[in-house]
């Protein structure tokens, strides 16, 4: 979420809280406390709504960035493994020195939703040289070798 999309946000929700705290002042008190416990009843369950639609992302092992993954799992390494995601601007790879092989433990980077083809996966395999997985990049990637 950007700055300037937070900050809107965050003003659109104080200005809703004050248009209905002002409204409330002008009911009256009686009036006013029941319309209280109704929105406060409704923004109860609008929470726990909510909470269960997160817990099911959960268990469907989506989380709030999205769905995609950048994954090394069961894999020797001769060089470097590199993963970039939802990068804003450009980014460079390279002057890294290779380093004997070694199995690389499971890393995993979350991405945006839906899409089993978005996945980029290295599963068991034997890589001499260097791994980068680079997704959602608004600038370039320059590969110095």
């Amino acid at each position: 979420m950007t700055k300037l999309l937070r900050i809107s946000v965050w003003a659109t929700v104080g200005f809703i809280l004050a248009f209905l705290g002002a409204l409330l002042l002008a009911t009256g008190l009686d009036r006013a406390d029941k319309l209280s416990s109704v929105l406060g009843a409704l923004a109860g369950l609008a929470g726990v709504i909510l909470s269960a639609y997160g817990i099911v992302l959960t268990r469907q092992g989506i989380s709030a960035s999205g769905g995609y993954r950048q994954t090394v799992d069961s894999t020797q390494v001769g060089g470097s493994v590199i993963q970039a995601t939802q990068v804003r601007g450009g980014i460079r790879l390279g002057g890294v020195h290779a380093s004997p092989p070694r199995a690389a433990s499971s890393l995993e980077v979350d991405g945006r939703a839906g899409d089993a083809i978005a996945n980029q996966e290295v599963r068991r395999s034997q890589v001499t040289g260097h791994i980068a997985q680079v997704r959602d990049l608004t600038g370039d990637v320059d590969i110095e070798r």
